[in-house]
């Protein structure tokens, strides 16, 4: 089993990681890299194939998208996942790019995200603990979104006076 250079053993997470890449060997990598540190990880090899995931499963999730690929890219994902509701509100989203560039930032879905607190950068290449610790922190975001839109549901029930 995996062990990272902070010496934490594993544990099991509560959120699952959805990993989209298009190379089948960093795909691969990034799987058993997350499930040997206790993730439950599923793969989709491209943006079309990780909507019909996030669709069919409807819990929340981290999302760990290639930027570059083809049929649908990270970036349109991104969008995707934006303009449907029920899919933008459970999810944090790590977008992986080897061609970064700071215009990244301004793109409407990646402002949306960032805005929440919901959107992080992973730059290739990536070492371990920098995947470990960017998605960490993304599940991190991920359950404090959570927690405030449990809360404000209930605040919003017990003000309408429905129990």
């Amino acid at each position: 089993m995996l062990q990272t250079t902070i010496g934490r053993a594993p544990q099991q997470r509560q959120i699952p990681v959805l990993v989209v890449e298009d190379d089948d060997a960093t795909r691969e990598a990034l799987h058993y890299l997350l499930a040997d540190s206790g993730y439950e990880v599923t793969e989709a090899i491209n943006g079309v194939a990780a909507l019909e995931r996030l669709r069919a499963k409807r819990e929340p999730c981290v999302v760990l998208a290639d930027w570059w690929m083809p049929g649908m890219d990270g970036l349109r994902l991104l969008e995707a996942i934006n303009h449907t509701p029920t899919l933008a509100n459970r999810l944090s989203f790590v977008l992986m790019t080897a061609a970064y560039t700071p215009s990244l930032y301004d793109t409407p879905p990646v402002r949306q995200l960032i805005r929440q607190g919901r959107f992080r950068l992973l730059k290739k290449p990536f070492d371990i603990d920098n995947v470990l610790s960017l998605v960490e922190n993304a599940v991190d975001d991920l359950d404090d979104h959570l927690d405030g839109v449990g809360h404000a549901r209930r605040k919003a029930r017990d003000c309408s006076g429905v129990s």
